[in-house]
C-alpha cells in the first residue's frame, strides 16, 4: 500500500513502535490500514523504538588493586612463571579474573624483555663474497633416501646430491667436495655440524690437503649452522609441494629472488660477483687461521672450550681479512687492519 504524504510526530512513531514490541501478531496489519503506511513503515518504527530501550547497565567492573598485583606477581615469579591456573590455586582469596589478566600481562613483559634481550646480543654474518664460505647438511626425504644440501654462504645458492647408499656417508661429503674442486668452487671455510658423516677423519684430511678451514658447531648448539638448516627447510618444502629432488635447485638458485641479494636470484648474483681464489691467497688465509686458533687455545683443557674458542678465531680470522661482516646487536664489529682476501 502506498502511504500519502501525512507527518506523524516522532513522539507518536516511538509509541506506536514500542506498542507494536509487545502487540499480539496480527496487530501491525491492521494498524499499518489504520494509519495508512505500509507494513515496512511501520517495522522502521519498531526498531527504532527497540533501539531506544534504555538498557540497564550492569554491575561496575571492580579494578585490580596495587596490592592484589603484587601479591599475585611474587606468586608467579615464586612457582617460577608457570600459567595463571596454579597461582589461582595458590591465592584462593584473589578474584581468578584478577589473576588471568595480571598474568597474561607479566608474561608479555617477560616475552617483550626478552625479544629485546636477544635483539641486543644477537650476532649475525653477511659472507662477503661467494665461494667463500659452504654450509652443508643431510636432508632425508623419506626413510633410505638421504640427500647432502650444502649451501654457498655468499650467493645462498642451495644445491643438493643424493646419497650414494641412501644414507648420508662419508663417502657422500666427499664426493661433494671432489665436484666442487673439479668446478674450482672449494670454499675457504667448510660450516657443518657435528654429524660423522661431516666430520670424519677422511674429510678432515681433504680439507686440510685443500687448505680448507672447517668451522663446526659448538655441540647442541644447531643455531651455529643456521644457513644449511635453512637450506634443507627450503629442500623439504619444495619436496612436500610435489617437485623432483633434482628440479629444486633450479627453483631456488634461477628463479627465486633473495631479498638479501637486492632481489636478484643467486644465479644472477654470482655471475657478476664470483672470483676464484688463487692458491696463494688460499694459503695464506688457511695459514693465518690456524695460528690464531692455537693462540686462542694456549693453556685450556676443556674440550668445549677449546672448540668455542676454535669458532671465535676462525670468525675473527674472517672478518680480518673482510670476509665476512659481523654485527652483534645491529652494530658492526671493526675488523683488525690486515691484508683482505
Amino acid at each position: 500500500m502506498k502511504s500519502p504524504r501525512m507527518g506523524y510526530t516522532m513522539e507518536l512513531r516511538m509509541e506506536v513502535g514500542r506498542a507494536l514490541l509487545i502487540a499480539p501478531r496480527g496487530t501491525l496489519k491492521l494498524l499499518a490500514k489504520s494509519f495508512r503506511v505500509t507494513e515496512r513503515t511501520l517495522n522502521s518504527w519498531k526498531r527504532r523504538a527497540q533501539a531506544d530501550l534504555t538498557i540497564r547497565p550492569g554491575p561496575t567492573k571492580k579494578g585490580i588493586t596495587l596490592r592484589e598485583k603484587l601479591i599475585i606477581g611474587r606468586e608467579w615469579k615464586r612457582q617460577g612463571f608457570p600459567g595463571s591456573r596454579p597461582v589461582i590455586a595458590a591465592l584462593p582469596g584473589i578474584r581468578v579474573r584478577a589473576v588471568r589478566i595480571v598474568v597474561e600481562e607479566l608474561k608479555a613483559r617477560r616475552r617483550k624483555r626478552r625479544a629485546q634481550h636477544k635483539k641486543r646480543v644477537q650476532v649475525r654474518i653477511r659472507v662477503n663474497k661467494p665461494g667463500t664460505v659452504l654450509s652443508a647438511d643431510g636432508a632425508t626425504v623419506q626413510k633410505g633416501e638421504d640427500y647432502i644440501v650444502y649451501r654457498d654462504r655468499g650467493n645462498l645458492s642451495v644445491c643438493t646430491e643424493p646419497c650414494i647408499s641412501g644414507v648420508l656417508a662419508t663417502a657422500d661429503t666427499l664426493a661433494m667436495l671432489e665436484k666442487l674442486k673439479g668446478l674450482g668452487r672449494l670454499p675457504l671455510v667448510f660450516t657443518t655440524d657435528n654429524g660423522s658423516p661431516l666430520c670424519s677423519n677422511i674429510v678432515c684430511n681433504f680439507l686440510d690437503n685443500n687448505f680448507i678451514i672447517h668451522l663446526k658447531s659448538l655441540p647442541r648448539v644447531p643455531q651455529q649452522n643456521g644457513s644449511a638448516e635453512n637450506a634443507v627447510k627450503e629442500f623439504k618444502e619444495l619436496i612436500k609441494e610435489g617437485y623432483p629432488p633434482d628440479e629444486v635447485s633450479k627453483i631456488l638458485n634461477e628463479r627465486r629472488k633473495r631479498r638479501q641479494l637486492n632481489y636478484r636470484t643467486s644465479q644472477e648474483f654470482d655471475q657478476e660477483n664470483f672470483n676464484r681464489y688463487t692458491q696463494d691467497k688460499r694459503c695464506e688465509f688457511y695459514q693465518a687461521t690456524k695460528l690464531a686458533i692455537e693462540e686462542a687455545q694456549l693453556g685450556m683443557k676443556s674440550v668445549y672450550q677449546k672448540r668455542k674458542a676454535e669458532r671465535e678465531a676462525i670468525l675473527q680470522t674472517m672478518v680480518n681479512f673482510s670476509l665476512i661482516t659481523k654485527t652483534r646487536g645491529g652494530q658492526l664489529c671493526s675488523p683488525k687492519p690486515e691484508e683482505s682476501l
